[in-house]
């Protein structure tokens, strides 16, 4: 909470710098703690299957609409 208050500050002049940003002891603490390769291969795989249907869904949409585009021009 605290990083986030410092990066979102309006005032350019009283913003924390990217350097001061990633020596923050957040980013320490989460650095330090073991991560669970498991979970994030899993999360990692889950983004890419989404990314993946909502390609899918788009060119189904695409498909729909000029469908719909040919139908009007044959009429």
């Amino acid at each position: 909470k605290d990083l986030l208050k410092k990066m979102l500050t309006y005032e350019p002049s009283k913003r924390i710098s990217c350097n001061e940003a990633l020596h923050h002891q957040w980013f320490i603490n989460e650095i330090s703690r073991e991560t669970d390769t498991g979970n994030t291969l899993s999360a990692l795989k889950n983004l890419k299957d989404f990314r993946a249907e909502k390609k899918l869904q788009q060119a189904a949409i695409t498909f729909i609409v000029s469908q719909l585009a040919s139908k009007d021009e044959i009429n």
